[in-house]
């Protein structure tokens, strides 16, 4: 149970530091971020 939590969370991290990189490479941060930190309040 808590090896698939564990699974699940570095999955998600992992996903959305991906989703940063490509949103920072393509120029548009800033929205990205709002719209994140809105997501995480």
């Amino acid at each position: 149970m808590k090896l698939a939590y564990w699974i699940l969370a570095t999955v998600l991290v992992a996903g959305l530091a991906a989703y940063t990189t490509a949103r920072d490479s393509s120029g548009i941060c800033e929205v990205p971020h709002s719209t994140t930190y809105r997501v995480f309040r």
